[in-house]
């Protein structure tokens, strides 16, 4: 049995990712800065060991990584880029200290790009401070979240009839399903000679706003109107949205579901049909008397 540290495990991503491999029947270490959160006793009844650390913790980053074959870290984005660089060199420090023979480590997508986005800047030092320092690394580089339309502002809208992005109605938008990226970070753990030190920019779909929002119409049953959401240009979104719009993702969807097909990638209308929609109920005004 495999044994892998998950940092971020109570997170969506960090979540998504040892979810994946305790179905895969591994030996999950989730650390976690919410040992005591809903999200860890859900991980601990599916057979996760729960430790307790934030992602730049190096004390409990070591006492994760003993014994581990493998870990999965990512960073968080912070106020100040460069504490996010923090974190991703005290992990690669862990790893390097106790000798883990495999990271994969996410980052996102077109970071190694001039994209002006910090966020994107900071993984990409990340990335590069673990290749300098020889760290034995997969690098998955996830697009746009297709779990991000599940976000409370973003149900109240679609309760609404609405769905509100900074993007023009035809823009192209590539996202992938966080279970697809479980699936992927599971599979290279599984086959580490087949990732060991290659970087795989990740994406389940290429989709339009316009589309997203005529797809979750037909599903939830009633209209979803398409809305322009205007930035604020000195607002934190504004940059990576600008991108969005302008340049985009790149990722060769069709190149990478045929070379790994065992991942079981979800188109977007896949993804929406097998989500529960019911939760919208919540965000509706209760009829009056």
């Amino acid at each position: 049995m495999r044994r892998v540290l998950v940092t971020g495990a109570t997170g969506r991503q960090g979540g998504a990712v040892a979810r994946a491999l305790l179905l895969r029947g591994m030996d999950v270490v989730a650390l976690t800065r919410r040992p005591a959160s809903d999200e860890a006793d859900a991980l601990a009844r599916l057979g996760a060991r729960i430790a307790q650390g934030d992602l730049g913790d190096a004390r409990a980053l070591r006492r994760g990584l003993d014994g581990a074959d493998a870990a999965f870290f990512l960073t968080v984005p912070e106020a100040d880029p460069d504490a996010e660089v923090r974190q991703g060199e005290q992990q690669v420090a862990a790893a390097l200290e106790v000798g883990c023979p495999h990271v994969i480590r996410s980052t996102v997508a077109s970071c190694d790009r001039d994209t002006g986005v910090p966020g994107f800047d900071a993984k990409w030092r990340v990335e590069q401070v673990a290749a300098e320092r020889g760290v034995p690394s997969t690098v998955v580089r996830p697009t746009w979240f297709m779990e991000n339309l599940l976000e409370p502002r973003v149900l109240a809208r679609l309760a609404a009839g609405r769905l509100r992005m900074p993007l023009r109605p035809r823009a192209e938008l590539q996202m992938v399903a966080l279970s697809d990226l479980g699936a992927l970070v599971a599979l290279a753990v599984e086959q580490r000679e087949r990732f060991l030190g290659r970087t795989l920019e990740v994406a389940s779909d290429t989709v339009e706003p316009a589309f997203v929002a005529q797809t979750l119409g037909s599903v939830v049953g009633e209209p979803v109107r398409y809305e322009v959401e205007p930035l604020d240009e000195e607002g934190p979104r504004y940059r990576l949205y600008h991108w969005l719009d302008a340049v985009g993702f790149d990722v060769d969807v069709p190149a990478l579901h045929a070379e790994l097909p065992e991942v079981g990638w979800h188109r977007f209308g896949r993804w929406v049909a097998a989500q529960d929609w019911s939760v919208l109920d919540a965000y509706r005004p209760v009829a009056g008397p």
